[in-house]
């Protein structure tokens, strides 16, 4: 797949609770308002920060339960 670069692609951040899980409903109002803004596409768990202390399992729940969020509303994702 070829991805066209054009616009705003933020480097989305992982929300997490008090005790270090995913914090789900705040990543949904995160990506909501994000969405609202305007942008064209997302950069999720990349190279640096939250993605390297992530397990193999909380990594497929972010993504899952971030494409679920966005439901195709990005032209670009």
């Amino acid at each position: 797949m070829k991805v066209n670069w054009q616009g705003v692609f933020p480097a989305i951040s992982t929300q997490f609770s008090e005790d270090a899980s995913i914090n789900c409903e705040a990543n949904v109002r995160m990506l909501e308002d994000l969405l609202r803004d305007g942008i064209n596409g997302i950069i999720a768990l990349g190279t640096v920060g939250e993605n390297e202390s992530l397990t193999t399992e909380e990594k497929h729940e972010f993504i899952k339960h971030t494409v679920k969020t966005v439901n195709s509303r990005l032209s670009h994702c």
